[in-house]
């Protein structure tokens, strides 16, 4: 098994570094971990996005999925798959129902403010319609694990 590289410049070169000028309580796993945490989630973060943004094709055809979503053309042909799939007005309401629900209990239990709430859950609702689209036709999540 190979190490990994993000592993051991924390390990070997930063925690060293880090412990010397008294930034990590002692030389513990879990001392080490919680410190380099607050530098490996910005990290993930920004390479998810990075990948997200680069599948760029991906996003496009998803976001034209949720369009299609509000546009019911009457001349089209009919489906049969229409009857046994789950309405798009079910995702939209269950969406909205379960979206407020997160912001709310949110906002109660956690103390997070509403508008920031807000802004996951609506953030959360894109990057899961690109996912699933790129999913279905890759098989590989643009936005990593």
């Amino acid at each position: 098994m190979e190490p990994d590289a993000g592993a051991v410049i924390n390990y070997v070169w930063l925690a060293p570094i880090f412990l010397q000028t008294g930034d990590i309580a002692g030389p513990s796993f879990r001392n080490i971990s919680r410190w380099s945490l607050w530098i490996g989630v910005p990290m993930m973060v920004t390479s998810g996005l990075l990948l997200f943004f680069m599948n760029w094709k991906s996003v496009i055809r998803a976001f034209s999925t949720i369009t299609a979503l509000f546009r019911k053309s009457g001349h089209a042909k009919a489906d049969p798959m229409d009857r046994i799939e789950v309405p798009g007005s079910w995702f939209i309401g269950g969406y909205a129902l379960l979206g407020t629900a997160a912001i709310v209990l949110g906002n109660q239990i956690f103390h997070i403010h509403w508008w920031m709430g807000l802004i996951a859950v609506l953030a959360t609702f894109l990057l899961v319609v690109v996912a699933a689209r790129a999913t279905g036709e890759t098989d590989i999540t643009p936005v990593g694990p």
